[in-house]
């Protein structure tokens, strides 16, 4: 999914930049159409994988809010963020940008869930951002 996620936003990133300016579509409705897609190919996986009733009777319905809140701050907004960057910015900038969406999740899983990362995580977390604060101080 991450992949199909990465390809969806290059491709996005791409198109978008070899629109006409009067035909280019709104970031809203590009976020949305993401997100649908998303869902789709995610609900696909879990009908095609077998049992889908045991699937949703596991469900316990404080790990689907935590899992539906993680979902909606930690991909919908950062994806809402970067259909509207990528009109505005360089596209180098915002697809590198593009990067701390992983590292908004697990933050939010340190303040939600508690759940503290390994300690590979923090200095790969510091390359990333100095990474990036490289790539956007060349620009």
């Amino acid at each position: 999914m991450a992949l199909i996620a990465g390809a969806a936003m290059a491709l996005y990133s791409i198109i978008y930049r070899n629109i006409p300016l009067e035909k280019k579509p709104s970031s809203q409705l590009a976020s949305f159409f993401t997100f649908f897609v998303g869902s789709t190919i995610s609900i696909l996986i879990i009908g095609f994988s077998g049992d889908s009733g045991a699937f949703i009777n596991s469900l316990d319905i404080n790990a689907l809010y935590l899992f539906l809140a993680l979902g909606i701050l930690a991909t919908l907004l950062p994806t809402l963020c970067y259909a509207y960057a990528s009109s505005v910015l360089a596209s180098v900038t915002v697809t590198s940008l593009r990067l701390l969406t992983p590292l908004l999740a697990a933050f939010l899983a340190i303040i939600f869930l508690a759940e503290i990362p390994d300690f590979l995580f923090w200095p790969g977390a510091l390359i990333l951002l100095m990474g990036l604060f490289l790539i956007i101080k060349s620009k």
